[in-house]
């Protein structure tokens, strides 16, 4: 899922610098979408508990 993202990401915003050095960014952006999501998810049921 990871990887299918990463290759989506790469096709949308192909960047020179992106495709220079692929690593701290382009982890970075393929992992903070899915962090978002995990967070806002642990809020949300949070505050259906409550």
């Amino acid at each position: 899922m990871a990887g299918d993202f990463r290759r989506r990401t790469h096709s949308i915003s192909s960047t020179p610098t992106l495709l220079k050095s692929p690593t701290i960014e382009e982890t970075l952006f393929a992992i903070m979408p899915s962090f978002a999501v995990a967070v806002f998810g642990l809020f949300y049921e949070k505050i259906q508990v409550d």
